[in-house]
């Protein structure tokens, strides 16, 4: 699934009202319903279940005005709690705080110490929080008086549904400079927002949803993401089709694993052990050769191929003809788990790229190897997978 930074999602919304000509109020609309939806589900029914919804002005308050007025209407005890004067709210959200006054609900002002203490008498008896407070937009720390409102929702102890993100989280980076809402459940719309995905703030969303705008396709096509989350649907239809009776273990590729050094044999026992639960066929770990008994012992369907080794247990340059002519079979390398980062191996690491053309993934130690040589890494013939942690990355 497509992964949104916060400025392709507001260029999502801007083609949608200004090139579709999509009605602005239409949107928040679908986004209160999606998240009333997720809730009478939560709730097993929302009738006469007492809810505090905590709103800003924003956009994000807007679906908040939206997500009470659905409540009061489906029988449930609404209280909306306000971080704003009224008319401090403007557009889509003010059009949305008439409607829900037209229903007989008036948000109650949380801007001092004193309403904020009605806030915190109406969270204790709730069976649920709303955080409609605050959206993407937010870059800093939270001010008061929504960083007080954030502070009482999680000191309540309720279950909490987050509008879109939970407050106080960045939707691009995933940082948590301040205050921010502990959420139960987060509904995002349209799409994730990258930052949902990283940590820390992944740890403030609890279940995450995606909620449907009504957006047509287009308004995503468009944009070209650079960021995705695998889902079980996009890797079930990745993966080949069930194995036939008339076929054998050669049918299915040759995967070869190539690292290791004294001291970490593990991380290449543990990327076989992977390639054969994914279904490679045959899978052979190439070694130094101080660690390939150790590695034998570990693996009892994979194979090993030892090679030669410098005094510190890793590869020596030596060992850099012996791996390519072991590999010359192979339908797909793992490159690096394990490998250290002593030069000798990492000069391996750069040969072996210079020379092979099927599919490799350059993992932990093979990636390290690169530094100062990315124009290595670049020119290489075989299609690369690089499968870097933030370190690594950097």
């Amino acid at each position: 699934m497509e992964l949104l930074t916060v400025a392709e999602m507001r260029e999502a919304d801007r083609h949608c009202l200004e090139d579709l000509g999509m009605p602005g109020p239409v949107l928040m609309e679908n986004a209160g319903l999606r998240c009333v939806e997720l809730l009478d589900v939560k709730l097993g029914q929302v009738s006469g279940k007492q809810i505090v919804v905590c709103a800003g002005k924003g956009n994000n308050g807007g679906d908040g005005f939206v997500i009470a007025r659905h409540l009061a209407l489906a029988g449930a005890q609404v209280r909306v709690f306000l971080t704003a004067a009224p008319e401090e709210v403007e557009g889509d959200a003010r059009l949305n705080l008439g409607a829900l006054l037209a229903v007989g609900v008036r948000p109650e002002p949380a801007l001092t110490g004193p309403q904020r203490r009605n806030l915190t008498t109406a969270l204790s008896a709730a069976d649920v929080a709303v955080d409609a407070l605050l959206g993407t937009g937010l870059t800093g720390a939270p001010r008061d008086p929504a960083a007080s409102v954030i502070r009482a929702i999680n000191r309540s102890g309720r279950r909490v549904l987050a509008v879109d993100l939970p407050s106080g989280s960045n939707a691009d980076n995933g940082q948590v400079p301040g205050d921010a809402v502990r959420a139960d459940w987060t509904v995002t719309f349209a799409r994730p927002k990258v930052g949902l995905l990283l940590h820390p703030a992944a740890e403030y969303c609890g279940e995450l949803f995606v909620g449907s705008l009504g957006v047509p396709e287009s308004a995503f096509a468009r944009l070209e993401p650079r960021a995705a989350v695998l889902t079980a649907e996009f890797v079930g239809a990745a993966l080949p089709p069930p194995r036939l009776p008339d076929t054998h273990k050669g049918t299915y590729g040759r995967v070869f694993v190539v690292g290791g050094s004294t001291g970490m044999s593990g991380a290449v026992i543990l990327a076989c052990r992977a390639a054969l639960r994914a279904g490679a066929g045959l899978t052979i770990a190439v070694v130094p050769r101080g660690i390939n008994s150790s590695v034998e012992s570990a693996l009892i369907e994979a194979t090993s191929v030892p090679a030669d080794e410098c005094e510190s247990g890793s590869f020596s340059v030596a060992a850099a003809p012996q791996i390519l002519a072991a590999v010359s079979a192979a339908d797909a390398v793992a490159l690096g788990p394990g490998l250290s980062r002593h030069e000798e191996a990492a000069e391996v690491a750069a040969l072996l790229l210079d020379e092979l053309t099927c599919p490799v993934v350059v993992d932990a130690d093979g990636l390290t190897a690169f530094i100062g040589r990315l124009d290595r890494l670049a020119r290489s013939r075989a299609p690369r997978i690089l499968t870097p942690h933030p370190g690594e990355a950097a």
